[in-house]
């Protein structure tokens, strides 16, 4: 069985990928009209579908859960941490959806490199702390519960395929602009 705290990594390396094509575009804005392509409504799809409502809530339904329940506080520390995080980067995407509506290039971008910035070191984070932490208080039967939870929750809350067209569509966009896969 899939170790849960893997999947959420690999989930992260997928992550960061998209959040450097949004860099990538962010340096070639230059009017309002280039706000409005498909290519930043994917990626804005995705970061508030894959990233919001999948992967941070397998985080703060199950893991950050888990992780209190085997004796880590919820209130202060790491999960208080991520959890401010995870609502700091829910009002970045708002605003820059706020931004490509008023057609606000500069606002939109401004954001947009604190949501990666944010993001980044988020996922720096949990990866180098978080999780190992978490390796080390979760019992293996706890993490094959994990594991089971997760595919539950994206097949019965995010759908069936949508992780995969995120990952095909992604990984056009990857080579569309230039980043190694």
């Amino acid at each position: 069985m899939k170790n849960p705290l893997e999947v959420l990594k690999a989930e992260h390396n997928f992550i960061k990928k998209m959040l450097g094509i949004l860099e990538k575009i962010c340096t070639c804005l230059n009017n309002p009209t280039t706000l409005n392509n498909e290519d930043i409504s994917f990626l804005m799809n995705f970061f508030e579908t894959f990233v919001e409502k999948c992967h941070s809530q397998k985080e703060e339904q199950f893991l950050f859960r888990e992780l209190e329940k085997n004796g880590m506080p919820a209130d202060s520390g790491p999960i208080a941490v991520m959890i401010y995080e995870h609502n700091c980067m829910k009002d970045l995407l708002a605003g820059m959806n706020k931004a490509i509506l008023m057609g606000n290039v500069a606002e939109f971008t401004s954001l947009a490199y604190q949501y990666i910035d944010l993001l980044r070191n988020h996922i720096y984070k949990e990866d180098n702390v978080l999780f190992n932490m978490a390796e080390e208080i979760l019992p293996g039967p706890t993490k094959n519960a994990l594991t089971d939870s997760f595919e539950k929750f994206e097949r019965e809350v995010i759908g069936e395929g949508v992780h995969e067209n995120f990952h095909r569509i992604g990984g056009n966009l990857l080579k569309k602009y230039g980043i190694l896969n």
